[in-house]
């Protein structure tokens, strides 16, 4: 296996850079930190283009020969790793094609609409695939899926669900060829446009899309969908920030799933 030294090295430069989200757009790629994460990309079909460890981390399982893999002293690992604390291992990856399908085949997804911070949208995507939904919709303003605190958040689950970006007006027109209903998600009546919460257990539970925003879990009036309506989740705890399905209790989430299911 090849190994550098030097911190101004080509390759170590590039992983450095892909922390800026400009430069993930511009060169298609994002980063990977930590042998969980990488393992994760491996397992569920990321391209990883490169890899970089610490001396004497071992290279993970499933690695293919097309892969630029190198070592580096610790400092190095270190002046490269987005995070205080390196784990010792960094992959370049492949961005995936983040459009929207032309047909939505699925039976349940989850829309964020303008959720900002990437904490809130990774826990939200490892949240939906625990719940089993066919994916994760992100309209204008939210935080980008493929950034390190997302997918560190999102605890792999950005590798096992697929995760799409678009605008209100093309997630509209594909719910209405798919005949999905879209529910805005309130902590509290009017939280969805204006319009009365109704419990989510009272609602028809296997097909639908569910929506979340930011700011006490409301969405956007021009996200509201004509077919649709709003569905109280069960409280945060605190008032505003967060994400409602991800702001979820702990003590609620086995519950939710039965709902859900």
């Amino acid at each position: 296996m090849e190994r550098i030294t030097s911190r101004k090295n080509p390759l170590l430069e590039h992983m450095r850079r892909l922390d800026s989200a400009a430069y993930r757009r511009e060169r298609g790629e994002f980063l990977c930190d930590s042998p969980k994460l990488v393992e994760e990309a491996l397992r569920h079909g990321a391209q990883v283009v490169s890899l970089a460890v610490s001396d004497g981390v071992a290279l993970p399982e499933g690695v293919d020969a097309s892969v630029r893999c190198v070592a580096v002293p610790p400092d190095v690992m270190a002046s490269i790793s987005p995070v205080r604390t390196p784990q010792g291992m960094l992959a370049a990856c492949r961005m995936p094609d983040t459009a929207l399908p032309e047909k939505l085949t699925g039976q349940r997804y989850v829309v964020l609409d303008g959720v900002q911070d990437p904490g809130n949208v990774g826990t939200v995507i490892r949240t939906a695939d625990a719940f089993g939904c066919d994916g994760v919709i992100l309209l204008t303003g939210c935080a980008d899926p493929y950034s390190v605190k997302t997918l560190r958040s999102s605890m792999g689950a950005v590798f096992r669900l697929p995760v799409w970006c678009t605008d209100v007006e093309t997630l509209h027109v594909r719910l209405r060829d798919a005949g999905l209903p879209l529910y805005g998600a309130a902590l509290r009546d009017g939280g969805c446009a204006g319009a009365a919460a109704a419990p989510l257990r009272h609602r028809h539970r296997q097909r639908g899309t569910w929506a979340d925003g930011a700011g006490a879990g409301t969405v956007r009036p021009d996200g509201a969908h004509p077919h649709g309506g709003a569905l109280r989740v069960a409280e945060c705890g605190h008032g505003g920030g967060g994400a409602a399905v991800g702001g979820v209790p702990l003590n609620k989430k086995e519950e939710m799933r039965g709902w859900l299911r």
